[in-house]
């Protein structure tokens, strides 16, 4: 098993650059109180990168989740897992 060096293997991702790997629909937030309509979750890999990131996926009212789409690491004011966002590159 090897460990990751923050300083020695770190890189730059390109936010345009996103996979989905997976999807879900989630009708609760993470406290289990009831969303006011539900949400999609997406797991995003990005080339040659270790590891994979988690967010919620914006999609147009006619799109379908895709697994295989690209996506694009929305920019966003707050910090933190509940704010990281993805828009599809379509």
């Amino acid at each position: 098993m090897s460990t990751l060096d923050v300083e020695k293997d770190a890189r730059e991702v390109h936010a345009g650059s996103g996979i989905v790997q997976s999807f879900t629909e989630v009708f609760e937030d993470r406290s289990g109180h009831l969303l006011d309509e539900p949400q999609m979750i997406a797991q995003v890999i990005f080339p040659e990168t270790v590891g994979s990131l988690f967010g919620f996926l914006e999609l147009d009212a006619d799109e379908k989740p895709i697994i295989g789409m690209s996506v694009n690491l929305a920019k966003t004011s707050k910090v933190g897992p509940e704010h990281v966002k993805f828009r599809s590159k379509q």
